[in-house]
């Protein structure tokens, strides 16, 4: 009785194996998301709006473009001290940089590569990001393999940006979101120099395992997806799947940034 018990309360289990030597480890997804500067802001408010503008204009410009959760200024400012566009899409793309504006000098180990070829626009609650080895984008054909082992030694990304942006690590199935965990994010700013070292801890199946239900190990492959926002199951994509749909419930409309979700609005400000 105990192992008939053990096995419908445990039947997973980790254990350690050597074998991982002649493995070859994937590196994680990394993204790119443009972070808000004070001076991007404001050069962005002159060319939309002029020099003579309600400066106040600037504080809605930073809260629409990169919205965090909260648009104070759409409150305190809009339709009462100045008018506020409803076209939030459109001050978005005017604020935010491209991938070809954003990232340059991609190397792999040494090996130059084209940085927009790779690192693919990715839909997340906090906007646009370019994401490398992502589940969630086409992967197109590259000649690049993002791997690590015994013969290649740990491998090395390298590139440079041209805007402050947060970078992400997180697993190719995963993707960035609000709750993102302080330790696989940093803040990279106009002209600093980052260097990130991290180790992967890859865990490897037994392919019979995808046949114990779901509800049984308690978890999900990431192709065992019931998500509407995201191609593949993960912890985040739930996460943001779940915040979208609270958002359709509580006021039958989401943000502007948060994936697509079927059929749904776009909350105005």
């Amino acid at each position: 009785m105990a192992s008939w018990y053990n096995f419908q309360n445990n039947a997973v289990s980790f254990g350690v194996d050597t074998a991982y030597l002649n493995w070859n480890t994937t590196f994680p997804a990394i993204s790119i998301c443009e972070n808000e500067s004070p001076d991007k802001i404001y050069e962005s408010g002159t060319k939309l709006f002029g020099k003579e503008r309600n400066m106040n204009t600037d504080f809605y410009l930073r809260d629409i473009a990169f919205f965090d959760g909260t648009c104070y200024s759409c409150k305190s400012h809009c339709g009462v001290t100045m008018n506020c566009t409803n076209d939030l899409q459109y001050l978005v793309r005017q604020v935010r940089a491209n991938c070809t504006k954003m990232l340059d000098y991609c190397q792999w180990n040494g090996q130059p590569f084209n940085c927009c070829s790779h690192f693919l626009p990715l839909e997340t609650e906090t906007g646009i990001c370019y994401t490398l080895n992502s589940l969630h984008t086409p992967t197109g054909s590259s000649a690049i393999e993002f791997i690590s082992n015994r013969k290649t030694g740990p491998g090395r990304l390298n590139f440079q940006v041209f805007e402050s942006v947060r970078m992400f690590i997180h697993a190719p199935d995963d993707v960035p979101y609000i709750n993102h965990p302080q330790d696989e994010k940093t803040v990279l700013n106009w002209g600093s120099v980052s260097s990130l070292i991290f180790h992967v801890n890859e865990i490897d199946n037994d392919p019979t395992l995808k046949y114990v239900p779901v509800e049984q190990r308690n978890c999900r492959f990431p192709n065992e997806n019931i998500l509407k926002s995201y191609r593949y199951y993960s912890y985040s994509a739930c996460v943001v799947d779940c915040r979208a749909k609270a958002q359709i419930k509580l006021c039958n409309c989401t943000h502007h940034f948060m994936p697509k979700l079927g059929e749904r609005k776009i909350t105005n400000s």
